[in-house]
């Protein structure tokens, strides 16, 4: 599609780009019901942590900003739509098919009950086909012209019109006392969200609960704030902003280490999470808290990767080499948010099971799992079952 000499003639607007002019008095409101262009934020504290930074022998802080990322998958998006009686049908590659039915139904101002998604093989979604793309485009043409149609987004298209992961703007302060425990910690993040909400929420709920990473922390404070912007869309991307916080934790622990004298290694193990440890949020970890063991197991390796780089930079002018350390920790489920899940079992005229379920299979084996759970509940064989995706 050629649009070069197209009749568009553009009047630059009031905008901003970036959270922290977005949040500026006077600056233009992307909702006008939104004030500061705050979409929401999420909130975590425990104990008195000012009061421990105060206190704290060594203290770290910093600020940290991250970009967009593209999702990148092998497979841009893709499908086709058709009229079946009363009730279009998409089928695309998905990773949430009952929301692209209700986003699809309320764009083409169809019931929900006349809209069907029909999720193919995903190829790839990582968070990004968490949100509608081109399933009510399709769905538009095919109501339209009442015959099949089909789309396939180039590359540089999938690029163009799908989300991103949140770029953030992050400052922390952690606090440890001379043995190298840590006492405390600070976390603020603003999270460009872009003009819409997106995941928006989900991120600025999530990171407040990890920004302390799988570390021991008696005394916490973090703030997430989604904010929007005039930018692109950013969405669910592997992890709703906990990697951003992680960057930011990791760096100041590293910090701190050096701060104390201490190995980057043997400072982790020191505050990491254990069988019966408290998180920032109250939860109690009763077992299966696995950090240190991968910590340690990581000892011989991590000594022979610092000594191979102290002696490579002992020879090298104009190259060095660097070793890193880092841990993550990642809850799955929502956050602040209801995550229910249902099935519908029914029995054919044959016999069979018939199993209704909308969980897409994107690698995680759910469309075996999910049969071979009501196999077991049932006792009845594997072959007498129908699993039917959205």
């Amino acid at each position: 599609l050629d649009l070069s000499d197209f009749p568009v003639r553009w009047t630059e607007l009031p905008h901003v780009l970036q959270p922290c002019d977005a949040q500026a008095a006077g600056a233009a409101l992307i909702h006008q019901n939104r004030p500061a262009n705050l979409l929401t934020k999420g909130f975590v504290e425990r104990g008195d942590p000012e009061a421990a930074l105060a206190n704290a022998a060594v203290t770290a802080s910093g600020a940290i900003d991250t970009s967009y990322v593209e999702h990148a998958y092998i497979e841009p998006e893709a499908g086709y739509a058709y009229v079946d009686g009363d009730t279009l049908v998409v089928v695309a590659c998905t990773q949430a098919p009952y929301m692209d039915r209700d986003d699809t139904g309320k764009v083409l101002g169809l019931a929900v009950d006349k809209v069907r998604i029909v999720p193919t093989a995903t190829g790839g979604g990582f968070g990004s086909k968490l949100d509608v793309s081109l399933q009510p485009l399709i769905g538009l043409v095919a109501m339209k012209t009442g015959r099949p149609a089909a789309l396939a987004y180039t590359r540089n298209e999938s690029m163009m019109s799908t989300t991103k992961r949140h770029p953030a703007e992050m400052k922390a302060t952690i606090g440890a006392d001379s043995g190298g425990r840590v006492t405390g910690m600070v976390f603020e993040g603003d999270f460009n969200t872009g003009a819409y909400a997106s995941w928006g929420p989900t991120v600025a709920n999530r990171v407040p609960v990890h920004a302390s990473g799988p570390y021991l922390t008696p005394n916490y404070r973090a703030e997430g704030r989604a904010i929007h912007t005039h930018g692109p869309i950013a969405g669910a991307f592997r992890g709703f902003g906990v990697p951003q916080a992680t960057i930011m934790q990791e760096t100041l622990y590293d910090e701190l280490a050096g701060k104390l004298g201490m190995d980057r290694l043997d400072f982790r193990l020191k505050n990491c999470l254990r069988n019966g440890s408290e998180t920032v949020t109250g939860q109690l970890l009763e077992s299966g808290v696995g950090i240190a063991e991968c910590l340690e197991a990581l000892r011989p390796h991590w000594a022979r990767a610092a000594a191979d780089a102290d002696t490579f930079n002992s020879t090298s002018i104009d190259r060095k080499r660097g070793v890193g350390v880092a841990s993550c920790w990642y809850g799955c489920g929502n956050t602040s948010l209801p995550n229910p899940s249902t099935i519908r079992v029914g029995i054919a005229p044959s016999g069979d099971v018939i199993l209704h379920q909308g969980a897409v299979d994107i690698g995680q084996g759910s469309n075996t799992v999910i049969t071979q759970i009501c196999v077991d509940a049932l006792g009845l064989p594997l072959e007498k079952f129908q699993l039917k995706s959205a």
